[in-house]
């Protein structure tokens, strides 16, 4: 079993880009970001968030953990609105950033996604479509 999580930051052209990140890890090794406190990025500060992140790093290299992360730059996501929304252009970008996970097909997980709309279930069919 696999447990993939997304989530964004920066969401607006005016002060930088639009970074999607997807991370996939097995569940039994879920107990390694509870050992460490990793929880919500929201939640962690700067000396809690490097640890996170070398934690991420050094077992995407000795586990096989899997990431891949979208920078999306202020004129791309200006490009972006002139057709669309920024709903839709999350939306893209996660499916985007799961796919790049190349998970092999049969494997079995779950998928938690940090919705950018309020209709939770919208946005997680949007992804997978």
């Amino acid at each position: 079993m696999l447990e993939i999580g997304v989530d964004e930051a920066g969401r607006g052209p005016m002060i930088g880009p639009l970074v999607v990140a997807a991370i996939c890890i097995p569940k039994q090794d879920i107990e390694l970001l509870i050992e460490n406190d990793i929880t919500d990025s929201k939640k962690l500060n700067p000396k809690k968030r490097k640890v996170a992140y070398e934690l991420i790093e050094r077992n995407c290299n000795e586990l096989g953990w899997k990431k891949h992360v979208i920078i999306c730059n202020p004129i791309e996501i200006d490009l972006a609105l002139e057709t669309n929304s920024l709903n839709l252009l999350e939306t893209e970008l996660f499916a985007e950033s799961i796919n790049n996970l190349n998970i092999k097909k049969g494997k079995n997980g779950t998928i938690i996604l940090d919705a950018c709309d309020v209709n939770e279930t919208r946005f997680g069919n949007n992804v997978s479509t």
